[in-house]
């Protein structure tokens, strides 16, 4: 059985394009610098938290760009329990 856990997500203040994160559950804690070119990261999770509060048990994966690196963070809805994956990748995949 998987010990459940909560994610505290926190944002700083933008500036200049940047807008410093941190993302905490249990022991683990990351910090980033994330962009907002080419897409807006707060848009991009506000429309997937609304999709997952529809139903919608895959929405939208967020895109963190941090240049040249990013993370996609993905929510999901699985056996009824909301779930989070956070990958890293050198390779940013644009959507647009």
């Amino acid at each position: 059985m998987t010990e459940k856990g909560r994610i505290k997500i926190e944002f700083g203040i933008p500036e200049h394009g940047w807008l410093p994160a941190k993302l905490n559950y249990r022991d683990y804690q990351l910090e980033l610098e994330i962009s907002d070119v080419p897409l807006d990261p707060m848009v991009q999770l506000c429309d997937a938290l609304i999709q997952i509060s529809k139903g919608i048990k895959e929405p939208n994966r967020i895109i963190w760009h941090l240049e040249p690196y990013c993370y996609y963070l993905q929510l999901m809805i699985t056996d009824g329990q909301y779930k989070v994956t956070i990958l890293e990748s050198d390779e940013f995949d644009s959507p647009t």
